[in-house]
Order: structure tokens, then sequence, then C-alpha cells
């Protein structure tokens, strides 16, 4: 399986959308990105993580959020 690069269409706009927040920063990790706010991560792009050819976007759910939701 190919290494995917920095340059994936899928990964550019998930950075440009992350971006979008106040502060926002990305770090890269091998093919895999880390969105974070003020050294708090909020958001992972996973690219064929554990060689599962699955290409995800991951974010936390905080339980502010949770309580008003569906889900609290």
């Amino acid at each position: 399986m190919a290494k995917r690069s920095a340059e994936d269409p899928r990964l550019n706009r998930t950075t440009e959308i992350a971006r979008a927040l106040p502060d926002a920063k990305r770090q890269m990790h091998g093919s895999h990105a880390q969105f974070l706010v003020k050294q708090e991560t909020f958001a992972y792009f996973l690219d064929h993580h554990h060689g599962d050819d699955i290409v995800s976007v991951t974010g936390k759910f905080y339980r502010a959020i949770i309580r008003g939701s569906c889900w609290g």
C-alpha cells in the first residue's frame, strides 16, 4: 500500500475547515494530522490508520455539547 502525501485533497479540505477556527493549528504525524486550538486537540485526520484502507476525520465531543444533544 502506497503512503499518501500531505497533498491529499481530503486533508487539504479538512485543514481548510479546521483553520477557520480562531488559533487552529495542524500538526502532521506521518500521513495523519492532528488539529489543535491552544494545545487542545479537537480533531484528527486518519489516513489508512492501522492499514485498514479507511480515511476518516474524528473529533471530540465535550460534555456540555453532549448534554444538550440527543445523546445526553
